[in-house]
């Protein structure tokens, strides 16, 4: 678990694997995930709450598996290959939309 980061590789490479995560709430993560619905969030330097939260998901494995199949479903939508770059075509295309073709006089002299 984090203490403090912005987005975490390994939190986003637990989603692509289709674990169950149990994750610190810290820098992007509660904007990525949901408490009991895609992961499970523990309070920063709480080993014991973490220790708690491990034994849910071993004790409930329907719970680990509907948790891993949310967020697995989260990095399908958002952080493959393919989905980041239709995100990132899809900025530029709005910040280019006003952009204007040149007029004759922005042309003078080129």
């Amino acid at each position: 678990p984090s203490v403090d980061e912005g987005l975490s590789v390994a939190l986003l490479e637990a989603m692509a694997a289709g674990v169950a995560v149990v994750c610190t709430p810290v820098g992007a993560t509660p904007k990525l995930l949901d408490h009991e619905k895609s992961a499970i969030f523990v309070p920063v330097h709480s080993p014991t709450q973490l220790a708690k939260a491990i034994d849910r998901l071993i004790t409930r494995p329907d719970f680990r598996r509907a948790l891993a199949q949310r967020g697995r479903t989260i990095f399908e939508e958002r952080y493959t290959a393919a989905a980041m770059y239709g995100q990132y075509r899809d900025l530029y295309l709005r910040l280019t939309a006003h952009e204007q073709a040149p007029t004759r006089d922005d042309t003078r002299g080129a």
